[in-house]
């Protein structure tokens, strides 16, 4: 559980959205209208400070089902609209906040260094902030290896297919795939 005060504060001198600078094509554009990518900064203010005041909370629960085999499930609070945010911004009117599943998978990991996912999960993948942020999940499988190599040597591979947008009568699913030596 997290509460925290946060302060977005910017230069008054700094330049304004509009369509002579190029922030418009970053925050009016048809692909992004309406809606800000989870990861992105809101390109849409770049002068007017702003405080608020966040909740976040996550309840998680993993169940060792047998020999290498488990389930986790994980709820936090939350907007359905990002894929990573977790945090909700308190001022909602007294209204009650949203609660989303998380996380929920099972996962199994061998003796010889191999292991897998399905489900929602973390990411499976080998990365930073730069890549991905922490609170970014899964949907699909992924697989990884890790053998051992010499006394002191490592090496991986993930693989993984994650589905983006079903449709429901059409062929033309979107997906991402991904692997990662």
């Amino acid at each position: 559980l997290r509460v925290r005060l946060q302060g977005d504060l910017f230069d008054k001198d700094n330049l304004a959205p509009d369509s002579s600078n190029g922030y418009a094509t970053q925050t009016g554009s048809s692909a992004l209208a309406g809606s800000s990518l989870g990861w992105s900064p809101d390109l849409s203010n770049t002068q007017h400070d702003r405080s608020r005041m966040t909740l976040r909370a996550r309840l998680g629960v993993r169940s060792e089902l047998g020999e290498g085999v488990s389930a986790g499930l994980r709820l936090t609070t939350g907007s359905t609209s990002g894929p990573a945010s977790t945090s909700q911004t308190l001022g909602n009117s007294l209204n009650k906040y949203t609660v989303v599943l998380d996380r929920a998978y099972v996962k199994f990991a061998g003796d010889s260094g191999m292991q897998g996912s399905a489900g929602r999960f973390s990411n499976p993948f080998f990365g930073s902030d730069l890549t991905w942020p922490d609170d970014i999940n899964f949907d699909g499988v992924a697989v990884s290896f890790k053998p051992t190599v010499g006394d002191s040597g490592a090496l991986f591979m993930t693989a993984g297919a994650f589905p983006l947008r079903e449709f429901e009568t059409s062929s033309k699913d979107k997906w991402l795939y991904g692997a990662q030596v």
